[in-house]
């Protein structure tokens, strides 16, 4: 225990350090001693450090740097998994570039699960081309969660949102079924009853004949003509 003293007092030892030291108490025979112990612990604080401060760049760069940097960082935190980056991810779904919108909606599945929270209340974003994005992404991740909310917005103002929101549960498929049905007889929307009609023959669910049908007597033309 006489050089953790040392490492301590010297602000300047870095990761190599613990390394060497690690190595030359792994060559005697206390492979269980405290030096070796203490030297994991903090390899182990460095590295974590590195990769916190590795992820706030990134999500500078995804912020403010020009379409290849944030193309770039965007596919990097999507490797890197690290949920700090869902929110900036979701706020970079609305970029200027094809591209980048891309690798940003890649990277947002990559992560799956943890985005998904913060995924479904940014379909309630004011800026349609996020919700667009948003609807997407959720699709790609497929989480049943999810699937109350696409329905939601079906009625869309935006008709690129509704599309989307109308893809992602046709990539959900059969889960997304009985809530389709439901918001087919009790929607008050024409445009949602449309869309959820879409919905249901891409599906291609048995249980839907029947709502179809009664839909043919719906009081709106326009969805007595979807459901023919």
């Amino acid at each position: 225990m006489r050089y953790i003293p040392i490492i301590l007092a010297d602000d300047r030892i870095h990761e190599n350090i613990f390394i060497v030291y690690l190595q030359y108490y792994l060559m005697g025979d206390e492979v269980m001693s405290p030096i070796i112990i203490f030297c994991v612990i903090m390899l182990a604080a460095i590295s974590s450090t590195a990769v916190a401060d590795e992820v706030e760049d990134l999500i500078s760069d995804l912020t403010n740097g020009n379409g290849s940097a944030r193309e770039k960082a965007a596919g990097v935190l999507g490797n890197l998994g690290d949920p700090r980056a869902v929110d900036p991810l979701i706020r970079a779904l609305n970029d200027t570039e094809w591209k980048v919108r891309g690798t940003v909606a890649q990277a947002l599945v990559n992560i799956g699960e943890p985005a998904v929270s913060p995924l479904i209340l940014a379909l309630d974003d004011p800026d349609s081309s996020i919700r667009k994005g948003t609807a997407q992404v959720l699709g790609d991740i497929g989480d049943l969660r999810a699937i109350d909310s696409l329905i939601g917005r079906l009625n869309d103002t935006d008709w690129e949102a509704r599309d989307a929101a109308g893809w992602a549960l046709r990539n959900i498929g059969e889960p997304g079924v009985s809530p389709l049905i439901l918001a087919l007889k009790v929607s008050d929307s024409s445009i949602k009853k449309k869309e959820a009609i879409d919905v249901l023959r891409l599906i291609g669910d048995m249980r839907a004949v029947d709502p179809l049908i009664q839909a043919l007597n719906d009081s709106n033309s326009s969805v007595r003509e979807n459901a023919a």
